[in-house]
């Protein structure tokens, strides 16, 4: 991670701007091979459950439970950077990846889903208990073993705790090319 400039090949970038639309910080997110930022979506409450069971009352929220941070994915063929440990298959195969970043910037944590042909991650959001990223991947290997494989790129919705911790994915697929408008 770094203020600006490069980490390698193509990388993301985030920044946050004030209401007054004054820059507040800027990142740059990677590894040596090409990384690209796909989607951003704002971090949930910390330890606050949000759901409606009440009729439509919300509890009250103590500012210190704001998260503030963020959620990014996209696509990276980098297994160094960012991603150094997170990345089984080595430099040079895409994979699609998760980055949770603190209100200032700052990563808290990077999960990558990958196996040994390709995979993306083209669209994130938070959800009540953790985070659903969605992608296309190719092949049934590391990440997406158990998965089926029903034709060229298939389509996938995984789902992630908080902490980053994998708790699910599903799969769909035709004979053909699939590709994934979002979530």
């Amino acid at each position: 991670m770094a203020e600006a400039g490069t980490q390698g090949g193509k990388d993301g970038l985030a920044a946050k701007f004030s209401a007054d639309g004054e820059r507040e910080w800027i990142r740059v997110f990677g590894g040596s091979e090409d990384d690209e930022l796909a989607s951003v979506a704002r971090a949930h409450l910390k330890g606050v459950d949000m759901s409606d069971e009440e009729g439509g009352e919300r509890p009250d929220v103590d500012p210190s439970e704001i998260d503030g941070g963020y959620i990014l994915s996209g696509t990276t063929a980098s297994a160094d950077g960012v991603f150094a440990g997170a990345k089984d298959s080595g430099a040079g195969v895409d994979s699609g990846y998760l980055l949770k970043i603190d209100a200032n910037g700052s990563l808290e944590w990077s999960k990558v889903l990958e196996n040994e042909n390709s995979a993306t991650a083209d669209s994130v959001m938070a959800t009540a208990n953790g985070f659903t990223v969605a992608g296309t991947y190719e092949g049934s290997s590391l990440d997406f073993t158990g998965q089926d494989s029903y034709g060229k790129d298939d389509l996938y919705v995984a789902s992630f705790s908080k902490e980053g911790r994998y708790l699910g994915m599903n799969t769909v697929g035709g004979a053909d090319n699939d590709r994934l408008g979002g979530i």
